[in-house]
């Protein structure tokens, strides 16, 4: 995955695929009247440093070192990604980054993606207390809504982007 030229055409081509596919639904849409989700982790932001130093055995997994490695800011971005993110801007359409990292984690994540000129205009983080807080149709909805924009401007959403199946409204891994 860090070397192979596969692993960039694939990365490059989907989100050139996802562009297209967002140009041309924005069409017949007004500016400022629609949206895209996408995750952060492995979707927007390449992690794939902290998976290696785990794999060496560096350290079995644990919150606290996520979070050191969050708070390091040094997560880059996935190719294709900032292009993407750029033609929805530039086409008039609304981000909101939906992810599963934790909320006193969410200001290191907004400034990882400002340090890559990352646009994005809201970034939904996993709420620490309340049941279900790894779901995330609730923050997609809030996208929909406009809620999470701040605007109440309820916004169609033309894209999810993600890694996972629970990157997709109302999906499960099981069957």
């Amino acid at each position: 995955l860090r070397t192979a030229a596969e692993y960039r055409a694939i990365t490059i081509s989907t989100y050139r695929a996802a562009a297209d596919a967002v140009s041309a639904a924005a069409k017949s849409r007004a500016r400022d009247s629609w949206a895209v989700v996408l995750d952060a982790d492995e979707t927007v932001l390449d992690n794939s440093v902290f998976q290696r130093d785990l794999a060496k055995g560096v350290a079995p997994f644990s919150e606290e070192l996520w979070a050191t490695f969050v708070r390091q800011r040094s997560a880059v971005p996935v190719p294709g990604a900032k292009a993407f993110l750029d033609r929805v801007k530039e086409l008039g359409g609304r981000i909101a980054i939906v992810t599963n990292r934790f909320e006193p984690l969410c200001e290191d994540t907004r400034e990882n993606f400002r340090a890559h000129g990352l646009p994005f205009d809201v970034i939904l983080c996993r709420a620490t207390t309340g049941a279900n807080t790894g779901d995330k149709n609730p923050r997609f909805e809030a996208a929909a809504s406009g809620v999470a924009f701040g605007d109440n401007k309820a916004r169609e959403v033309l894209a999810f982007v993600g890694d996972n199946i629970l990157d997709f409204p109302a999906l499960k891994q099981s069957l």
